[in-house]
């Protein structure tokens, strides 16, 4: 599909992390509504994700769900499944969202925003005692990255957007698969835009759209200059 000034739309594939239904779904059902996208889900409930996005057409729901854990490297594997299933459906961007994430600007105007490709939201550097409860996290950090010092790798909100060939690149490299030997115990936040930065890839930090609820209950929002 083309825009009104004949550039290509990107088709977005919607790419759900959560631990059992997806929240807020009569407004995510408004949203895809004759939209170019798709929409993927990994719930450790697969039966609740897909009761709760009854209605929206064409909703994969991934079979035989990762174990993962809070802050660890099993929710890159369960994220990787995602965006493979979404790239082999013909997506050309995919957008992790999580289960109380709400769409914050139209349609269109993410479209744009993504036409360009991955976006990550880069987060403060991290403390040096960040990792103090996970034993040796600090030293393979530093060794795996090439980068020094841990205060030196970048670390990114975990919800973000990658784009085909991004994924491409870092879905065929050695180190991305062997979780288990070379990223056990990374935090799941450093994992995607410093494999960017190892493998080459332009890994741009911005304001990227996202809206969820904190541990407080408060809505927080971050929104990309429209103009831009």
């Amino acid at each position: 599909r083309r825009d009104a000034m004949g550039r290509s739309e990107p088709k977005i594939g919607f790419c759900f992390l959560v631990y059992g239904s997806v929240e807020y779904a009569d407004v995510w059902r408004a949203y895809f509504r004759s939209q170019n996208c798709g929409v993927y889900v990994h719930s450790k409930r697969p039966a609740a994700a897909k009761a709760s996005l009854n209605g929206i057409p064409g909703v994969e729901v991934l079979e035989h769900p990762t174990d993962t854990s809070w802050g660890d490297v099993s929710l890159v594997e369960a994220t990787a499944r995602l965006f493979r299933s979404a790239f082999a459906a013909g997506c050309d961007v995919s957008c992790l969202c999580s289960d109380t994430m709400l769409p914050v600007v139209p349609f269109r105007v993410l479209q744009m925003r993504l036409r360009a490709g991955s976006l990550f939201q880069v987060q403060s550097s991290p403390s040096s005692d960040e990792f103090e409860a996970r034993e040796g996290n600090r030293a393979m950090i530093s060794a795996k990255l090439n980068q020094g010092q841990l205060e030196n790798a970048t670390k990114a909100n975990m919800f973000f957007a990658m784009s085909r060939d991004d994924f491409a690149v870092l879905d065929a490299a050695p180190e991305f698969r062997a979780f288990e030997t070379i990223w056990v115990g990374a935090p799941d936040e450093y994992y995607w835009i410093n494999m960017m930065a190892l493998r080459g890839r332009d890994a741009r930090a911005g304001r990227f759209v996202y809206c969820a609820e904190d541990h407080a209950g408060v809505t927080a929002a971050e929104l990309h200059d429209l103009d831009a």
